[in-house]
């Protein structure tokens, strides 16, 4: 008899490779991430958006004196014209008028007697009455104004600051420099009705201004 067979070893079917589903989503994650990453940085990097107003106001708005350069030429060529048109139109009064005004102001007694002396001194000399103030920044602007034989100093402040000066025609009144608060010394008076400025003073320059 022969012997039965030996049954065939079948070798069991190898386990299919289970398909990596979660690669897409981890890719796409990452590429996420790095692209994020470098929009956020970039973004970062850029200067943030201003609307007009918020332009305008960084501009032009500003805690110290900073007259763009154009606007110095400017204002010196406007004060420049109306003193060769014959100066600046301001309240000038006959020393009889003016000793009330001299009286009644705000002036230091010093400043009161040395003008009611010079006064004297130059029987025809008259009274300007002068309205002076910071035209940009209250930043500590300090001028000495000087006619005839006196001279009043002067801290610039945004308030409008009322001073007398003795004048004779065809004499300027002189303005200096004496503290400069930062950019300039930046001085606005009245003339004629409105608002006049003087180019911006450096400490230890002066201005000739004619008053009439």
């Amino acid at each position: 008899m022969n012997p039965a067979p030996s049954p065939k070893r079948v070798k069991p079917p190898k386990p299919k490779k289970q398909q990596n589903t979660y690669k897409l989503p981890i890719f796409a994650m990452i590429a996420f991430v790095i692209g994020g990453g470098f929009y956020f940085t970039h973004k970062a990097n850029q200067p943030e958006e201003l609307d007009a107003q918020e332009v305008v106001s960084a501009v032009f708005v500003t805690d110290e004196d900073d007259v763009p350069q154009h606007l110095q030429d400017q204002r010196l060529a406007d004060f420049q014209e109306s003193n060769k048109k014959g100066g600046f139109d301001v309240q000038i009064f006959d020393q009889q008028t003016a000793n009330d005004k001299i009286t009644n102001s705000d002036m230091s007694e010093t400043d009161r007697v040395r003008l009611l002396e010079v006064l004297v001194e130059n029987p025809h000399a008259r009274v300007a009455e002068l309205i002076l103030w910071d035209d940009v920044a209250e930043d500590g602007d300090v001028v000495t104004v000087s006619s005839l034989d006196m001279s009043q100093r002067v801290a610039l402040m945004h308030a409008h600051k009322t001073i007398y000066v003795p004048v004779v025609n065809g004499k300027p009144v002189v303005i200096t420099g004496v503290r400069d608060g930062g950019g300039g010394i930046t001085l606005g008076f009245a003339a004629g009705g409105s608002n006049a400025l003087a180019p911006v003073i450096r400490e230890g320059e002066s201005v000739e201004i004619l008053l009439y």
